[in-house]
């Protein structure tokens, strides 16, 4: 599937904005520095797209926040 481009007024401003980036350990940095230009608050959770299965508890707490 191929990725879509955000509109031009998404991707000039997160101003307000809090991004989780969920990749990887140490796969996040030029996107995490991409947000930050932009202005957002950038929240790193390395590895919590792989980790969810083995602790159930943080998907729920996510989802309940």
């Amino acid at each position: 599937m191929p990725a879509t481009k955000p509109t031009p007024a998404v991707a000039r401003s997160l101003a307000n904005a809090t991004v989780v980036l969920t990749r990887p350990a140490g796969t996040a940095r030029a996107l995490a520095r991409q947000a930050r230009q932009r202005g957002a608050t950038v929240l790193l959770l390395p590895g919590l797209g792989l980790s969810m299965r083995r602790e159930p508890a943080v998907l729920e707490a996510l989802r309940a926040a």
